[in-house]
């Protein structure tokens, strides 16, 4: 048995952004997907999550490449990472958004060509949300 105290710090294997999430599933032994869903969920609630991921990502060291690294050059890393993934996703998103353009306009139009006609605004959104989680979770991992 190993009797060397865990120690909380970014884990580089399996990071998306910085590796604070991998980090902090190591050490409180929790899946890495729960600690992502978990920020995400905080990041709602005005930014939270986002700004605790920003302290973390200071006060969790790293490994030897990112302690010796200065605040400055973590940013431009995050910057250029941010920017990659986007980049890449943006083809992925005009998609998305080009059919629920469409899928409104077709509603508003059998609404204007059908008076009796009514949709369930109130369940659009959510059920647009699940949805977009669900691809999200459930698309292969691209490396």
């Amino acid at each position: 048995m190993d009797d060397t105290p865990k120690k909380l710090h970014r884990i580089q294997q399996d990071k998306i952004l910085f590796g604070v999430a991998t980090g902090l599933a190591d050490y409180f032994a929790l899946d890495v997907a729960l600690v992502r869903v978990v920020f995400i969920l905080l990041a709602l609630f005005q930014g939270l999550g986002i700004l605790l991921y920003l302290i973390l990502i200071i006060v969790m060291s790293g490994d030897e490449k990112s302690a010796n690294a200065n605040i400055g050059e973590s940013v431009k890393e995050f910057v250029d990472q941010v920017q990659e993934k986007t980049q890449k996703k943006v083809g992925e998103g005009k998609v998305f958004f080009g059919y629920l353009i469409i899928f409104m306009g077709l509603v508003l139009l059998l609404k204007q060509l059908i008076p009796d006609f009514d949709f369930p605004w109130r369940i659009f959104w959510p059920l647009i949300l699940i949805a977009l989680g669900l691809v999200i979770l459930l698309k292969p991992k691209q490396i």
